[in-house]
């Protein structure tokens, strides 16, 4: 059976950007996704980016180039603050297929935008949150990430040492 098609919205920043990915998320569910809020191998990305500080900048400039790394042919789209003061060419320089702003027809647009590139199979189970790999045996498409979220924040913290994944994909 084929797997379900995988979108993995990631959010960094505030309650705002954990609003919009959770709105984000339930229409890619609509649309016969697995939503995932973990950084691993799927076939497209949610980045919900955040621009506070220059730290946030630079978790949100990494957060962009580890989605295109650990999946070269997936869609990679990108909203939220970093973007605004980044600007939209240097976010696509940095792997972006799509860059959207925060406003709801923004959000409809980047659902869209995937929704039509990313054909879900016809034969997928019930669409959902992905299962981790005790939950599931089957875990081909799918990976711990190797990027941990603090749950109180969602603030993606990146360490710099060589891990590997379930799947294998080294950092």
């Amino acid at each position: 059976m084929d797997q379900p098609k995988v979108a993995a919205v990631i959010t960094l920043g505030c309650k705002l950007n954990l609003a919009d990915s959770a709105e984000i998320g339930r229409q890619l569910q609509d649309r016969g996704f697995a939503v995932t809020d973990r950084l691993c191998e799927a076939s497209a990305y949610v980045l919900n980016t955040c621009s506070v500080t220059h730290v946030a900048d630079q978790k949100s400039r990494r957060l962009i180039r580890a989605a295109r790394r650990i999946s070269p042919g997936a869609i990679v789209t990108v909203t939220g603050c970093y973007p605004q003061t980044a600007g939209e060419a240097r976010v696509l320089e940095l792997g972006a297929d799509l860059v959207v702003g925060t406003r709801d027809r923004d959000k409809d647009q980047l659902v869209s935008f995937i929704g039509d590139r990313v054909s879900v199979p016809a034969n997928a189970d019930e669409p959902g949150v992905v299962p981790s790999s005790s939950e599931s045996e089957d875990t081909t498409a799918i990976c711990d990430c190797f990027i941990s979220a603090v749950a109180a924040s969602n603030v993606v913290a990146m360490a710099a040492s060589s891990v590997r994944c379930a799947c294998g994909i080294p950092r």
